[in-house]
């Protein structure tokens, strides 16, 4: 099967964005997706991967952290790419190899609750007494919860074609 041209597939996005799809949002030159599907952390990841060509979402910005908060009404915590990829506790990397620039960590997060290994990141849905809506946990990287997957369309070499043909 042969690929598709650039600007055919820069007018379904652009259709996809106008759809009103309460599921995705760009930013900038990301594209977040809501998974409404609660799988472990590595699952979402390789998930991410296959069905939307991404990673799991990293998070950069205040303006990227309300996106990902925003994407849907559910009231569940959801993954996003935060990991602890080496021994060193509590050093966390983004699943797409970006450098950690932002973080959003609920008070006294992270924290590996009552000595279990927490090694991967939620965003919180719910604000409540000790929670903060839009904050961030460590959690077992075998708990399912729903995730965000996040496409650059940057490097994908896409550009948002009006009109008949755009060249990459």
């Amino acid at each position: 099967m042969l690929p598709l041209p650039p600007f055919f597939v820069s007018l379904v996005y652009f259709v996809f964005l106008l759809s009103g799809v309460p599921n995705a949002v760009q930013v900038d030159d990301a594209l977040f997706n809501y998974v409404d599907t609660a799988l472990p952390f590595f699952q979402a990841s390789a998930d991410c991967l296959a069905s939307y060509g991404g990673s799991l979402a990293s998070i950069h910005s205040e303006t990227e952290n309300t996106a990902v908060y925003e994407l849907n009404p559910t009231l569940e915590a959801r993954w996003i790419g935060l990991y602890e990829a080496s021994d060193v506790e509590d050093v966390f990397s983004w699943t797409d190899g970006t450098n950690v620039t932002y973080t959003n960590w609920q008070d006294g997060e992270p924290n590996n609750f009552l000595g279990n290994p927490e090694k991967c990141g939620v965003m919180h849905k719910l604000s409540g007494a000790d929670v903060a809506a839009g904050t961030w946990n460590d959690v077992e990287c075998d708990s399912t919860a729903p995730y965000v997957c996040k496409r650059n369309l940057a490097y994908e070499g896409i550009a948002f074609c009006l009109y008949s043909f755009c060249e990459v």
